[in-house]
């Protein structure tokens, strides 16, 4: 007598760095087609400025925009988890959310092309440091580029930008943000610190530092962000070489928490 027995095939999981690759080669993939995108409404702006500029676009654009803020506050509270072994709603939401913002706010800038472009970048740059490296160097990468964008538009003088009233929500939002944020992320860091590198805001667990030694570095280029946004306010002149001052501390910053992390 002979038995048969059936077998499952199972297919096998993909390991975190191919996920991680996979997910980076789909970041690049996009960003290619924006840059080339913007590279195409750079050189046919004069055509392309009335569609941008028509609310047809921007309505759908902040739409787009505050839903992908929604469903990743969402995701991340663990609300709405939509994901496979490579992407995840939530995170296709958070990567996708400033690019859409940045669409609908381009012809209110000044420089829009290049603006966009050095956005972009910046996005590409954080997406890449939430795939390779632990997530609180993600947030905080996240954090000190808002800062950095807060310290240059509490420099920028009135009548920089195309649209009065858009000018006014960034003067009035990058006064306070630019302070606060710096604040209450050192604060966080630092209570983080003292619980093994953890932060919770009740059940939600926002923070959670793998090496407690990157803490005080990080809480150090939080403080040069307030330096920064503080001095702008008095010597807004002097923004050059406070940006400059910012960005080498922040690749200082970068430097140490990369040496722990590998």
């Amino acid at each position: 007598m002979t038995m048969k027995t059936s077998q499952v095939e199972r297919t096998p999981s993909i390991s975190k760095e191919d996920a991680a690759l996979y997910r980076l080669f789909a970041v690049l993939g996009f960003a290619i087609v924006c840059f080339a995108g913007l590279i195409l409404i750079g050189k046919n702006e004069g055509l392309c400025w009335g569609v941008l500029a028509s609310l047809w676009f921007k309505i759908p654009m902040y739409l787009l925009f505050a839903a992908s803020v929604v469903l990743a506050v969402l995701h991340k509270a663990g609300k709405l988890v939509i994901a496979n072994n490579v992407f995840s709603l939530g995170g296709a939401c958070a990567f996708l959310a400033p690019v859409f913002l940045m669409f609908a706010v381009y012809t209110h800038m000044t420089s829009a092309n290049v603006k966009a472009k050095i956005a972009l970048i910046a996005i590409v740059f954080i997406a890449f440091i939430f795939n390779v490296a632990p997530k609180n160097y993600g947030i905080f990468t996240t954090v000190s580029a808002i800062c950095a964008l807060c310290i240059y538009y509490i420099a920028t003088p009135k009548g920089y930008l195309n649209s009065k009233v858009f000018e006014l929500m960034l003067k009035v939002l990058s006064y306070p943000v630019g302070i606060v944020l710096p604040v209450l992320a050192a604060v966080v860091l630092l209570l983080a610190k003292k619980n093994n590198g953890v932060f919770k805001l009740g059940k939600l667990k926002l923070l959670k530092v793998n090496d407690l030694s990157t803490i005080i570095p990080m809480v150090v280029m939080m403080c040069v962000a307030l330096v920064c946004a503080i001095a702008m306010i008095f010597v807004p002149s002097l923004l050059v070489p406070f940006i400059i001052a910012y960005g080498v501390v922040f690749v200082a910053v970068g430097i140490i928490c990369t040496t722990k992390i590998f």
